[in-house]
């Protein structure tokens, strides 16, 4: 039986919500924390979602070609590609700083990725807030609802800890999971944060070394494996989402390169495994309620409209073990005003999330369209930084 996923047009989204405007911004004061978020969340921030599949990215086929071009003559990514065409997990670690160079901690890291044996409960991030039964949507909206508000923690032993929330920016308030926070059964498989190194060294190997040389006065974005926490104020409520790590603006100008913004440019997100038959809408839910931090952030930045400030995307790259998501936002003016405001002006105001996998990262040609993706990413946010600048 099909499980329930976030609406993906604006039809869908009228049948899953048949009392709107009530469960709108405008009337919401129950907001859940990003790591909990489920299809009431998805609603109220009028969330569409679109699977278009292991395709490139439409908003970023401009630098399509370039990206490719860079990702086939770089050759550090090339003998990885030939690498995952042998039996590499055969080799040692010694052998694989040999024959992988560059990328020997991301071989590394998915070969611990892919030890994880099968449980029979899903990331302690999901929770059983999605119904396979084959209600409809708007019932399951109705019953999360009642859930959230009327659930005793402790009455629910499978019901897992929320993330804990970055106080600072300094990279020691990043705390990867402890089995004294998991569920009993969460701790027969390795915590989350192999699977999150293991997407940082990827996205940090392709970018830099596909990086031009002649190219360090421009705008730099580079990955940082440090926790964000946004928080996101609502005209009735708030919450909070932290994410597993960011692209950052770095530069040197204080005679050190560090971040100069706060700003993150894309979220990565992690989780231990992935499982095809689960329930997505409590991973959808958090990789929704990252991108409508890392809008809010633009909204409230006074730089916002050039600079460190400018972008026309919202992208989120999800790692779920050894398959990989690149999520693509676009939010329009009209969606800002309600982000703001609750209050809608358009009846198109709606958040367009586009998401593009799943990649399996032990395929040679997975991989390399990733790269390729990772690249074009990279460049199309340091290009209209720098240009708009």
């Amino acid at each position: 039986m099909a499980f329930l996923k976030p609406p993906e047009d604006i039809p869908q989204f009228f049948a899953c919500f048949p009392n709107w405007p009530t469960d709108s911004l405008e009337h919401r004061t129950d907001l859940q924390a990003g790591s909990k978020w489920g299809l009431p969340e998805i609603g109220s921030f009028k969330l569409l979602r679109q699977r278009c599949g292991a395709s490139f990215p439409v908003s970023l086929e401009y630098y399509a070609a370039d990206a490719i071009r860079l990702v086939e003559e770089n050759r550090d990514i090339q003998n990885a590609v030939n690498l995952l065409t042998s039996d590499w997990r055969r080799h040692n670690r010694s052998d694989l700083l040999h024959l992988a160079g560059t990328f020997a901690p991301f071989f590394s890291l998915l070969a611990e990725v892919l030890e994880q044996p099968a449980t029979p409960n899903p990331d302690r991030y999901l929770r059983r807030a999605g119904d396979s039964s084959g209600n409809t949507f708007s019932e399951v909206v109705g019953q999360s609802s009642q859930s959230s508000s009327s659930s005793d923690p402790l009455s629910s032993p499978l019901e897992p800890p929320a993330k804990r929330f970055r106080e600072t920016q300094s990279a020691d308030s990043y705390h990867p999971s402890h089995q004294s926070d998991q569920s009993t059964y969460d701790r027969q498989i390795k915590s989350e944060f192999t699977t999150n190194a293991c997407a940082f060294y990827f996205l940090q190997c392709v970018t830099e070394s596909t990086r031009n040389d002649d190219n360090g006065a421009s705008f730099r974005l580079e990955w940082a494996l440090t926790q964000d926490t946004f928080t996101v104020e609502t005209p009735r409520s708030q919450f909070s989402s932290t994410n597993d790590g960011n692209l950052v603006y770095r530069d040197g100008s204080s005679g050190y390169w560090k971040r100069r913004t706060n700003l993150s440019y894309c979220s990565i997100e992690a989780k231990s495994r992935y499982d095809p038959a689960a329930n997505a809408l409590s991973i959808e839910g958090q990789e929704g309620a990252h991108m409508i931090g890392m809008l809010s952030q633009r909204l409230s930045d006074p730089q916002r409209q050039s600079g460190v400030g400018a972008s026309d995307i919202i992208p989120v790259i999800s790692a779920r073990q050894n398959m990989f998501y690149v999520v693509v936002g676009t939010f329009p003016e009209s969606y800002c005003h309600y982000l703001q405001t609750g209050q809608e002006t358009e009846p198109s105001a709606f958040g367009q999330l586009d998401e593009y996998g799943p990649f399996d990262m032990r395929d040679a040609g997975d991989f390399e369209t990733m790269c390729s993706i990772c690249v074009a990413l990279v460049l199309h946010l340091e290009r209209l930084c720098a240009r708009q600048g």
